[in-house]
């Protein structure tokens, strides 16, 4: 797809910030597809990573009762789910045909549709949704489906990219723009303030919110040797360092627990 320049909107009421999906004739829901089918993980076995087996250890100890059912959505080939015990209702979201497919092979239960357009009535111990938000023409849907699957008592957890956090407000001071404004591919950058408000209202309250690197981070990329050290030096302060509660890097995991 070639080049073109979006413009960039902020909303004065919440701080939210986004661009038009409509600005262009693109076929953004096509160049997605074609974006994840290109992802070699889609092709690839499943095997056990310590990034989800440390989300999968942190929900459950945020939840602090059993939990007997998990949602993903946008749970691609449904690596995330596969760390659950296989006795808990595992069920994914996918609206990528070949790609749910994969997840389904691999035993899992998968809603091969937008959840917003699905007659899902069942409520969940635990609902996610990582990276899948700003990619939407209209997340506010979607967020609200989710808000509805969760049970009482039940843990929300949304991970999206914020620009109110000190790695993008940097690389705009040095005149580079943040990585994460990828146009058409990501549309929608919610503030703090409009969730906290969103959220409130439909009786959730926040546990946690986490920041993390997300790998993206490594000025060693092209030096293999130095490359790898980095890369495991930042995977160990995303998970352990004290840091991951402030605002510095640009991956932001948000805890929510459904209270009324």
């Amino acid at each position: 797809m070639p080049e073109i320049s979006y413009t960039y909107f902020s909303c004065e009421a919440c701080g939210s910030r986004f661009f038009d999906p409509n600005e262009y004739e693109v076929d953004i829901e096509e160049e997605n597809e074609k974006f994840s089918m290109d992802e070699h993980h889609v092709r690839s076995e499943f095997k056990p990573n310590p990034y989800w087996v440390r989300e999968v250890a942190s929900i459950t100890e945020l939840k602090g009762a059993p939990i007997s059912s998990v949602l993903d959505c946008g749970c691609r080939t449904g690596d995330f789910l596969m760390h659950w015990p296989v006795q808990i209702q595992r069920t994914g979201v996918e609206i990528v045909a070949q790609v749910a497919e994969v997840a389904r092979r691999r035993g899992l239960v998968v809603i091969n549709e937008p959840l917003e357009q699905t007659s899902l009535t069942a409520k969940y111990d635990v609902v996610t949704c990582y990276a899948i938000l700003e990619h939407l023409h209209a997340p506010e849907k979607v967020l609200e489906a989710l808000c509805q699957s969760v049970d009482e008592n039940g843990i929300l957890v949304i991970m999206i990219p914020s620009f109110q956090t000190l790695k993008a407000r940097l690389l705009g001071l040095v005149g580079r723009q943040w990585h994460q404004l990828y146009p058409p591919f990501h549309l929608c950058f919610f503030s703090n303030e409009y969730l906290r408000q969103y959220l409130e209202v439909r009786g959730f309250r926040l546990e946690r919110r986490v920041y993390t690197s997300g790998g993206m981070f490594n000025p060693f990329a092209k030096i293999p040797l130095l490359g790898k050290v980095w890369a495991k030096m930042m995977s160990l302060v995303d998970a352990h360092s004290p840091t991951r509660f402030l605002p510095i890097f640009d991956h932001m995991y948000l805890y929510y627990r459904k209270v009324s």
